[in-house]
Order: structure tokens, then C-alpha cells, then sequence
């Protein structure tokens, strides 16, 4: 039996991307239609500023990690089987949540693009496991233990969570990789989630996982390590930690972090406004 502490296994685990999508998380489209990308209002000011200067860039280090591992990453999204939506849920037909099939509000955004054959599957519940096929396809995947990231942490991250550890999952919620529309709902929906998950940054996700064992050649042992049992085991100690500094260095990098850190948060959210309006051209210009 696992033990909900120990750290990740690589080759059972998948990173689930949860609702990235631009209805989601775009002011001036879908649920945030009439929120302005150029001024946004100060109700909806800490959960975009959220998404632009944490959630996003540590999505994409989680995302370069786990294709570095050669790791599955999968996505969901709110999107309708039909363009009527007569397909959804009670719960979404009663609280107005629709996307129509092929719509641009079904698309990831384009900062968080899905690659080659990763897997994206529609949903219309607030739990992926409720309406779709997911627990299926993990199990075909062989995957027992999923980190979850994406929005929002106190609905859909928190209903997928306790889902996924009811069907036997071991799940590990990255709280820096999600967002709530206020930080309390956030905080408390974390601490709840905390009885039903492990809840970790993603720093300490990069530095638990490593590339599995059984694959690729063995490391060339050097003249300490031969002479030496105890060298040879603070070595590979050594080497695996370096390994899993390389992977989190490359996310920083590849993320655009180190760049958000010197860059004021007026920059910041300048740059989340861009790619906002760049979406809405997108749409004009009927580019899919």
C-alpha cells in the first residue's frame, strides 16, 4: 500500500491541467466576457493577477518537467458535446455554464498549447470524473498517481481531488499552480483538500520527481565512487538531486520566471493583457 507521504513515482505519474482554457481564464471572454483585458476590476483583479504572474509560468515549468520525463500530460476543458449544449450537466444548464463544441472558448490558451499527442478531454461537470472517460484512460495509462493543477482550486480542482482519491488515485495538488477568485477560498479549500490529497509547491513537486531507474544506460562510476561504497552512494544521492535542480532550472528558465521576477507586476499584468487582446484578435480574424 502507498503511503500518501512518500515522494512520486515517475512512471505512474501524469500531471492533469485542469479548465486552462479561455473560458476560463481570459478576461473579455467566456465567464469573464464582461470583464475589460485593458482594466480589470478590482473584484477580478487577485484572481488574474494570480493566473499571469504564478499560476501560468508554473504550469508551464510543470509542463516542461513532466515532457522532460517523457510523462504524460493531460488537460481537461469545459466544452459540450453538441453547440446547443443539450448534453450538460443539471448543474451546469442551471448555473449557465456552456461552451459549444469547437468553440474558442474551449481552446487552451495558447500559452499553455497543448504538444504532439497529448491528451485533452471535454467535460461538463465539475469533476473530469463524472463526465468523461478519465478514470478509462488513466488506468489503460497505468497511472496511480496524478498532480493536479489548474482553476479553480475551491470547484473544479477541489471536486476532481476528492474523486480521483475515491476511485484509489494518490493525488498531489500543486497550490502554487492553482487559483481561486479570492486567497481565502484558495487557502481553505487547500486545507480541506489536505484530507484528501498531498498538497505541495512546485518546487517540491521538480524535486521529487526523477527520471525512473530502469531507463537509459547506467552512469559511468568514476575512481572515487569505485574505491568507495559510501562515496558511491553520497554520489548518487549528489547526482539525483542535481538532476532534479537541473529539471526545476530548466522550468524557471524555459517559464519566463526569472524574467516575471524582474519585471514589475504593472509589467506583469501588461503582458497577460496583451496576450488577452492577442486572443480576442484571434477571434476576430476567425484564426482557430
Amino acid at each position: 500500500m502507498k503511503n500518501r507521504k512518500a515522494p512520486l513515482e515517475c512512471d505512474t505519474t501524469a500531471l492533469l491541467i485542469v479548465d486552462m482554457q479561455v473560458y476560463c481564464a481570459v478576461p473579455g471572454k467566456g465567464l469573464y466576457k464582461n470583464v475589460s483585458s485593458k482594466k480589470i476590476p478590482s473584484e477580478h483583479k487577485y484572481y488574474f493577477t494570480t493566473l499571469a504572474e504564478t499560476v501560468i509560468p508554473n504550469v508551464q515549468g510543470l509542463q516542461l518537467l513532466f515532457r522532460s520525463l517523457d510523462r504524460e500530460v493531460i488537460y481537461t476543458k469545459i466544452e459540450s458535446l453538441t453547440k446547443d449544449g443539450r448534453d450538460n450537466s443539471l448543474d451546469y444548464k442551471l448555473s449557465g455554464l456552456h461552451v459549444p463544441k469547437g468553440s474558442i472558448d474551449a481552446e487552451i490558451i495558447p500559452n499553455l498549447k497543448p504538444k504532439n499527442d497529448e491528451i485533452v478531454i471535454a467535460k461538463t461537470s465539475s469533476s473530469c470524473f463524472n463526465s468523461t472517460n478519465i478514470d478509462y484512460v488513466l488506468r489503460n495509462l497505468g497511472i496511480t498517481d496524478l498532480v493536479v493543477c489548474g482553476v479553480v482550486t475551491n470547484q473544479c480542482i477541489d471536486s476532481t481531488v476528492r474523486d480521483a482519491a475515491d476511485l484509489g488515485y494518490r493525488v498531489t495538488v500543486v497550490k502554487d499552480a492553482c487559483a481561486a477568485h479570492s486567497a481565502a477560498a484558495h487557502n481553505s479549500s487547500l486545507q480541506t483538500l489536505a484530507g484528501y490529497s498531498r498538497v505541495k509547491t512546485t518546487k517540491e513537486v521538480a524535486a521529487e520527481l526523477k527520471p525512473s531507474k530502469s531507463k537509459g544506460p547506467e552512469p559511468k562510476k568514476t575512481k572515487k565512487s569505485e574505491t568507495s561504497d559510501s562515496g558511491s552512494e553520497s554520489e548518487s544521492e549528489s547526482e539525483s538531486e542535481s538532476k532534479s535542480k537541473f529539471f526545476f532550472e530548466i522550468r524557471i528558465r524555459r517559464a519566463g520566471k526569472k524574467q516575471l521576477a524582474k519585471k514589475s507586476q504593472t509589467s506583469c499584468r501588461k503582458g497577460w493583457q496583451k496576450s488577452c487582446r492577442q486572443v480576442a484578435e484571434r477571434v476576430g480574424e476567425g484564426i482557430r
